[in-house]
C-alpha cells in the first residue's frame, strides 16, 4: 500500500492486497446488508403490530367489505398465500373470507403487512371526528348564540335570556351555518336546538329586525 501524502489517499500496489481488500469489502457489505434487512424486518413488524392496535381503537364500523380486506391481508401477512381448501358454497361467511385471502395471490408477507398498515391508516383517518368547533367558529362568535359539540351531540343554544331568547338576523344566519357544519361532521349523531333559562324562544326580536331588515325584505 502506497500513501500519497498530498492527497491523503492510499493505493493498492499488488494483486494479493487487491484480493484481500476485495474479501474485506465483501464481508463488510454482507454484514451491512444483513443488518439493514434485520432493521427493515423489525420496522415493518413493529408498524404492523401498531396498526393492529390502532384497528381496535376505531369507533366506527368500517363495513363488511373493509373487514374482509383486513382479514385477507392479515392472513396473508402472517401465513402467506392461501393454503386452505375452498369452503362449501352454502357456507357464505367462510366463502367470503376465503375469497378475500385467496384473491391476494402470491403477494409476499411483507407486502401484505405494508398494505394492511396503509389500509388501517386510511380507516383511522376517516374515523377521526371533524373539528366541529372550528367549523362552527363563525356561529359561536355571534352574540346570543352558543355552539358546542360533545360525544356526538351538536348543541345550538339560544343565549339571550334577558330577551326571552328572541332571534336576531345574525342569529338566523349563524344557526344556518351551524346546521351545515353539523351535517358535514360525521361524528355528529344528533343536533339539539335549545334555549337558556326558562324559555326556549319568544320569536323574532322585532327591534333588531326593523333595524337590520335586508333590502327587499327577508
Amino acid at each position: 500500500v502506497v500513501s500519497t501524502q498530498s492527497t491523503g489517499h492510499y493505493y493498492i500496489t499488488n494483486n494479493l492486497s487487491c484480493r484481500m481488500l476485495s474479501v474485506v469489502s465483501r464481508n463488510l457489505l454482507t454484514r451491512t446488508a444483513r443488518f439493514s434487512s434485520i432493521r427493515c424486518f423489525s420496522d415493518v413488524n413493529s408498524r404492523f403490530e401498531a396498526a393492529q392496535a390502532k384497528l381496535n381503537t376505531l369507533t366506527e364500523d368500517p363495513g363488511n367489505a373493509a373487514k374482509l380486506k383486513i382479514y385477507g391481508l392479515f392472513k396473508q401477512a402472517n401465513t402467506g398465500p392461501c393454503n386452505i381448501p375452498k369452503p362449501g358454497g352454502f357456507n357464505f361467511v367462510a366463502k367470503a373470507k376465503y375469497d378475500a385471502w385467496k384473491g391476494l395471490g402470491d403477494m409476499t408477507q411483507d407486502q401484505a403487512k405494508e398494505e394492511y398498515i396503509s389500509f388501517v391508516a386510511e380507516l383511522a383517518g376517516a374515523d377521526e371526528p371533524a373539528p366541529a368547533a372550528a367549523a362552527s367558529a363563525d356561529s359561536a362568535a355571534v352574540e346570543g348564540l352558543d355552539v358546542s359539540t360533545e360525544d356526538g351531540v351538536f348543541t345550538i343554544r339560544l343565549n339571550r335570556p334577558d330577551k326571552f331568547n328572541a332571534l336576531t338576523w345574525p342569529m338566523y344566519t349563524a344557526i344556518g351555518d351551524a346546521l351545515n357544519a353539523a351535517a358535514e361532521d360525521p361524528s355528529v349523531k344528533v343536533v339539539v336546538l335549545t334555549g337558556t333559562g326558562k324559555w326556549y324562544c319568544s320569536g323574532n326580536d322585532l327591534s333588531n329586525f326593523t333595524k337590520n331588515m335586508p333590502p327587499g325584505g327577508p
